[in-house]
């Protein structure tokens, strides 16, 4: 999952809005399902938008480490937390996510392999 900032229209100029941007791809683990590329529009970056557009999914998110992605790693999210993959260089130094955080006590140590 990532986002993109994408110009829109306004009167008197434009305003930065955002594209959200999902991808599958199964095929490396034997997954059935063909890939797929799902794309939401939103005029903010309000953390409202990833809890809407993945509400009632549960599964393994690949994401950087935006705090409005937060509620999705909740313990008691309905249908359940998200599993997190976070891309590599998503953090910024190699500790671990503070536990003292709200949404973040699922997610792992950020791994760095070319340190």
């Amino acid at each position: 999952m990532d986002d993109t900032t994408v110009p829109l229209l306004a009167k008197g100029g434009t305003r930065t809005a955002r594209l959200w941007t999902y991808v599958r791809d199964d095929r490396p683990f034997a997954g059935g399902a063909p890939p797929a590329a799902l794309f939401y529009f939103s005029r903010d970056r309000e953390m409202a938008h990833p809890n809407r557009h993945l509400a009632g999914w549960q599964g393994i998110l690949q994401a950087d480490a935006y705090g409005g992605y937060n509620d999705l790693y909740r313990r008691d999210r309905d249908p359940g937390p998200v599993e997190s993959a976070l891309l590599p260089g998503a953090s910024s130094s190699n500790s671990p996510p503070s536990r003292g955080t709200p949404g973040r006590e699922s997610l792992p140590m950020t791994y760095h392999p070319w340190r």
